[in-house]
């Protein structure tokens, strides 16, 4: 089921504001709703630590459980290492009572995403072509793709060369 995501939530009050808005606008319908909650490695050493778009560590499970039953908590983990982080991943899943992630790292490590994958949905960001052409070992591992070409930077979404991209994607994954 595709969804439509909202990411950047540090504060329940935030979360029960959207909902009441999506409620408004139809939800639940044929679409998901997803709640992106940031986190990063070194937020989850540092739990107190807020950034401008990241929540503390320390409330992440208070986020995960304000969600509503409808929608998906997903975490969205930025990594600069493609190795090393499904442990990190699977603990703050555990901790938090996530069960979806969304992989913000070039590359992961297959095996690492493999283990993510047998306690959670995975939804993996693609900011570059050059990330299609592996696109389908992950092919039953991964659920959900986003195309991010701005790399979570708030640039103008390019209709056109998202829609190519798209099609990049689909004939990387014909039966997708």
């Amino acid at each position: 089921q595709p969804y439509i995501g909202i990411t950047g939530f540090k504060r329940p009050g935030e979360i029960h504001a959207t909902t009441a808005l999506l409620e408004q606008a139809g939800f639940p319908n044929e679409y998901t709703a997803m709640y992106g909650i940031l986190t990063t490695p070194r937020h989850l050493r540092n739990p107190e630590q807020e950034g401008q778009r990241t929540a503390a560590a320390k409330n992440l499970a208070d986020l995960v459980a304000t969600v509503p039953s409808w929608g998906i908590g997903m975490i969205h983990y930025c990594n600069h290492r493609n190795e090393g982080f499904a442990d990190e991943v699977i603990d703050v899943l555990g901790s938090s009572g996530a069960n979806a992630v969304q992989l913000n790292i070039d590359w992961p490590n297959l095996k690492e995403v493999e283990q993510i994958s047998e306690q959670a949905i995975i939804t993996y960001q693609l900011s570059d072509r050059n990330q299609i052409e592996r696109l389908p070992e992950y092919n039953g591992l991964v659920e959900y793709c986003l195309i991010d070409l701005s790399r979570g930077a708030g640039i103008a979404f390019d209709i056109a060369e998202s829609i190519d991209y798209l099609a990049t994607v689909h004939e990387a994954l014909p039966d997708a």
